[in-house]
């Protein structure tokens, strides 16, 4: 179990959980949890759940980001939780950060959970995933570092799954700049994908018009 200290979330109204994984030895229909407390820890609602065999596999390295809406309290948690067979069945975790939102603006700070024996800490395939600006009007761009020569691909998709944009690319290890043309598409939330045959990683941007 893997979990934050108390905190003081009172004044903001919206929470995005963002955070990497990597699975080892877990078995289909096994999964780990995101959840949050608004009561100290003394109970929990769970935001989202990842399955093993069917949301992620052994091995690959993946990312999500988790929007929680509020009211939100001064003792206020948020945890990660493995529901696993066995104490091998593990789930490795990787930059967590959790940033919020306000009526007077956006707030942002990493988070360093208390790592316990199930969940730990693992490196990711990709490094230092940027996207901006965000919310975008004309263009965004991706910056982000590649560990070793890969072919990658990334992708855009709207909230229905729908194509925008699709690219594949042979990827020399260093930094990776990429910067996509969002002019001509309407306002609203998006998904970019980055993929490659070690990991996946996803970051959501919005348009603003």
């Amino acid at each position: 179990m893997t979990y934050t200290d108390d905190l003081d979330l009172s004044g903001y109204e919206e929470l995005t959980v963002g955070f990497g994984f990597v699975a080892k030895s877990m078995e289909n229909g096994e999964d780990f949890v995101l959840e949050y407390s608004t009561n100290g820890g003394g109970s929990f609602t769970t935001v989202a759940s990842y399955i093993a065999g069917s949301n992620f596999t052994n091995g690959p390295s993946y990312s999500d980001e988790v929007v929680i809406a509020g009211p939100f309290t001064a003792n206020t948690v948020v945890q990660f939780r493995c529901d696993a067979s066995g104490n091998n069945d593990q789930i490795y975790l990787d930059d967590v950060a959790i940033s919020g939102c306000t009526s007077g603006g956006r707030w942002s700070a990493p988070v360093t959970p208390l790592i316990e024996a199930d969940l730990s800490a693992a490196p990711s395939p990709f490094g230092m995933l940027n996207l901006y600006p965000n919310p975008a009007s004309e263009s965004i761009q991706l910056d982000f570092e590649l560990y070793q020569d890969v072919r990658f691909q990334w992708m855009v998709t709207d909230m229905q799954g729908r194509f925008l944009m699709k690219q594949e690319s042979e990827g020399i290890r260093g930094e990776q700049h990429i910067n996509i043309d969002v002019s001509g598409w309407p306002a609203g939330t998006y998904l970019l994908f980055l993929r490659s045959t070690n990991g996946a990683h996803t970051k959501r941007f919005m348009i603003q018009r």
